[in-house]
């Protein structure tokens, strides 16, 4: 029989929950990973572990928003930056993206295995958000439209370069061959040769 698990004190009891909640997700699925299972990785009993974390659907919907808020914040670093033109922000963002991917891999990969299977209150609000996500890039791209930087696109375009970055979460690996930063640029050289059209590189 196993010993019982004892209570540590963290800074930050939360966020490690849903870090190591989301190691297991990841790794066994929802599903298939039980509140003992969680209770053991963190180490904390079950009573304790609820008072942490609510619900377990709760704890999934915590988890799939892990990075997010940075993922805002950095982005609207990019975006305040009065020296960089339409390409220079997308790069830029592109690299943003890489590295919130990588740093919050386990969290990303139960997101997109796990969303549907949430209620439609959370599943409703983290599809918001990533929409709300989707419109800085649209409205980056009709800046450098209109600016005579890229050619006319169809919107939809938007959603195909960032399935480019976000399904990376299949096959990225710690310590790959290509740092986060050096895949951004390897995407993007292929997306702004493609929105410049016929027009000359910088």
């Amino acid at each position: 029989m196993s010993a019982a698990p004892t209570s540590t004190v963290r800074p930050d009891q939360k966020r490690f929950i849903r870090q190591e909640a989301a190691k297991l997700f990841a790794r066994q699925g929802y599903h298939a990973t039980g509140v003992e299972d969680i209770s053991r990785a963190v180490g904390l009993g079950r009573g304790a572990l609820y008072h942490h974390i609510g619900s377990k659907e709760q704890l999934l919907f915590e988890i799939s928003r892990l990075g997010l808020d940075e993922l805002f914040e950095d982005t609207e670093g990019v975006l305040a930056d009065p020296e960089l033109d339409a390409a220079g922000r997308l790069r830029a963002m592109s690299r943003v993206l890489m590295n919130n991917l990588y740093d919050n891999l386990a969290a990303l990969t139960v997101y997109f295995r796990e969303v549907d299977l949430m209620s439609p209150k959370y599943r409703r609000l983290l599809v918001r958000q990533r929409a709300g996500y989707e419109a800085i890039w649209r409205g980056v791209i009709a800046d450098g439209v209109a600016a005579g930087e890229f050619a006319p696109v169809d919107p939809v375009i938007v959603k195909g370069m960032l399935g480019m970055h976000n399904y990376a979460y299949l096959w990225i690996r710690q310590n790959g061959r290509l740092s986060p930063d050096e895949l951004a640029d390897v995407f993007c050289t292929v997306l702004l040769d493609g929105l410049r059209g016929h027009r000359p590189r910088d």
